[in-house]
């Protein structure tokens, strides 16, 4: 019998830099916690490494500059948690996402 690889959606590799190892790890682990919890409970627990990787998940999208709005359409700045390039990225509930998922 052959064996079936599952393939996964997350890197195989270790990478060379420790700093970047934690980084990836520490992504890894809010997200799994995301899904479960959701974003009261991703703040609550994982508040430290937020801040010290600059992960803003409150980012006021109204009040900052790089984001703006087209006749009511908002393009979020990469601080945003619904911009698609954020490392905790959310869809948001009430626009297209330009994500892959």
């Amino acid at each position: 019998m052959e064996r079936m690889q599952v393939s996964s959606p997350y890197q195989r590799c270790k990478p060379s830099r420790k700093e970047t190892h934690k980084k990836m790890w520490a992504q890894f682990q809010i997200r799994q916690y995301l899904d479960m919890n959701g974003l009261d409970g991703v703040v609550d627990r994982w508040g430290k490494y937020l801040d010290r990787y600059g992960w803003e998940v409150d980012h006021d999208v109204l009040g900052c500059r790089d984001c703006w709005s087209d006749h009511g359409i908002l393009d979020y700045c990469q601080r945003s948690i619904y911009s698609p390039s954020h490392p905790l990225h959310i869809c948001p509930d009430y626009s297209d996402c330009s994500c892959d998922s």
